[in-house]
């Protein structure tokens, strides 16, 4: 670990990669993780899905003083 850390400068050196290593680590992650998802349709697209939220959209959409 010695031998590590005198690859940098200073402390800033090292913080700065440190980040990066883990910025670096959550895009590579993040980009796995979405190529798995790309092809599958999202539930919101079931017909179920979309039925019921015309059902949930009209009942919204209600005149609270007439009532319909």
């Amino acid at each position: 670990m010695g031998r590590m850390a005198s690859m940098f400068q200073n402390e800033g050196q090292a913080v700065g990669m440190g980040i990066v290593g883990v910025c670096l680590v959550g895009l590579s992650m993040g980009g796995f993780w979405f190529s798995l998802i790309a092809d599958r349709k999202p539930g919101t697209f079931t017909p179920a899905w979309q039925a019921a939220t015309i059902k949930y959209r009209a009942a919204q959409n209600q005149d609270p003083i007439t009532n319909q």
